[in-house]
């Protein structure tokens, strides 16, 4: 396959750790450390969607709402999409069957027949 290919290419955001948890060696995920990145994503103009990529055992509900509407705005105002790829991390997602991610992104656009 040639390396310059005319097919568009999708940005992946990349989030890891728990969510509004800070400590001073690890800090965690909260909107003011994800925001120049997400802005970044949608501001491209050829790529139809972005993809997200979720590895996070959890933490605070608030940041993670307050991520979760900064996404769906900034689609709607984009006209893209939001894809979740979805990773679980920690023992108690896997034992629930899922992330709050799952919960977050992946219910409210699924199509309903």
């Amino acid at each position: 396959m040639w390396p310059f290919s005319s097919r568009p290419t999708v940005p992946v955001l990349r989030f890891s750790g728990p969510i509004g948890m800070a400590t001073p060696l690890r800090p965690g995920l909260t909107l003011a450390s994800a925001a120049s990145a997400i802005e970044k994503a949608f501001s491209l103009s050829d790529t139809p969607s972005v993809a997200l990529s979720i590895n996070s055992p959890g933490g605070s509900p608030v940041q993670s709402h307050l991520i979760f509407r900064r996404i769906r705005q900034l689609a709607s105002e984009k006209n893209k999409r939001a894809h979740l790829a979805e990773r679980r991390a920690g023992r108690r997602s896997k034992r629930r069957g899922g992330s709050g991610a799952r919960a977050r992104f992946g219910n409210r656009h699924r199509r309903r027949t």
